[in-house]
């Protein structure tokens, strides 16, 4: 029995357990034989230990916005033997469906720890797509590209991107900066695109997959994207993946910090407005928009310790890539900077609290 399916049924076992237990028909019997089952092994202290707690944790989401890969059932037979129920005790409401999910997924979580124990395969023997070409553009700089299968994409400045294709999978890494898709469909080979921890899979459609400064947006112009980011708990990653579909004239963004956020409108002809020399922001950080700029401008543009919290402050505005000093003029129009133009090289965005 590999890992993932000992642990799988650890899990449906966890959830059953809390069912019995918690149930108006419990008897002393019941709640001593599952303090055996507890002792029999320390795997199944710590399932039931995280169930319970991914539970509550998760308790405000719905079933579609958890990985669907990871509510399949467990066949009967993979059930402990163990454990007897009345025909009419595992009938179960919408929510109690969803608790045993979320008791499944609680459990999975836990998976890799164990992973070293129960695997015995080789890792040579676990086959992956060869790298076909990485591309890479330069400050200010752009390409259009058109891969094998039809799918045009065009390339940002400063960005850093590798396509890997292979008979069954169209996948692109996108290591720095921002990029247009134009996927060829190809229903027996999704085409997704990897920046950070953020996923974008797509069969036919247009998209821009952006990363910067540590955030990442999706916005799609044409057709539909799934998007998957790791769902986060008590802002670290839980071992779960959340997932959005967005449709045309819909935009997504995730953060390290704050996980997947909420789907929100955009207008089309904004996306990859940087393709006609303009950053187009609407709620951006000034540490995403540094970060963006940076791409565009020789030199560096660096935010000094003194702003702190004012890196996180948003902005709603749109600049021309072009004229890098009256961007600088609107932020500190905008907000309590002050810009330290001393060395052109390296423009330095102070508090203006700082300021003599």
């Amino acid at each position: 029995m590999t890992a993932n399916s000992e642990f799988e049924r650890l899990c449906h076992l966890a959830h059953d357990w809390r069912e019995r237990i918690e149930d108006d028909k419990a008897s002393d019997a019941d709640r001593a034989a599952f303090e055996r089952w507890l002792d029999e092994d320390i795997r199944h202290v710590e399932a039931w230990e995280k169930s319970k707690t991914l539970i509550a944790a998760y308790d405000h989401l719905q079933p579609d916005d958890i990985d669907v890969d990871l509510l399949r059932p467990l066949p009967e037979e993979g059930r402990s033997a163990g454990i007897r129920f009345a025909d009419g005790f595992r009938h179960q409401s919408k929510p109690e469906v969803w608790a045993a999910a979320a008791a499944v997924l609680a459990c999975i979580v836990i998976v890799p720890v164990y992973q070293s124990i129960f695997n015995s395969e080789d890792p040579a023997q676990s086959s992956a797509a060869v790298v076909d070409v990485r591309y890479t553009t330069g400050i200010a700089e752009a390409d259009a590209l058109v891969l094998s299968d039809g799918t045009e994409i065009t390339i940002g400045a400063a960005t850093d991107v590798r396509i890997s294709f292979s008979g069954s999978a169209r996948s692109v890494e996108l290591a720095a900066g921002a990029a247009i898709f134009d996927v060829a469909s190809d229903p027996a080979r999704p085409f997704s695109v990897t920046a950070g921890d953020l996923t974008a899979t797509a069969l036919g459609t247009e998209f821009e997959v952006r990363g910067n400064g540590g955030v990442y947006r999706v916005a799609v112009s044409e057709g539909r994207v799934d998007v998957a980011y790791p769902l986060l708990l008590n802002g670290a990653p839980s071992g779960l993946t959340m997932r959005r579909k967005l449709a045309a004239g819909e935009q997504i963004a995730a953060t390290r910090a704050k996980g997947l956020r909420a789907v929100t409108p955009v207008q089309v002809s904004r996306i990859g407005a940087w393709r006609n020399h303009k950053l187009v922001y609407d709620g951006a950080t000034i540490e995403e928009l540094v970060a963006d700029a940076n791409r565009y401008f020789d030199g560096e543009i660096v935010l000094d310790e003194t702003i702190n919290t004012l890196g996180q402050k948003t902005i709603t505005a749109s600049f021309d890539v072009r004229d890098r000093d009256a961007m600088l003029e609107t932020l500190a129009y905008a907000f309590p900077i002050r810009i330290d133009a001393s060395d052109r090289d390296r423009i330095i965005l102070k508090s203006d609290d700082d300021a003599p």
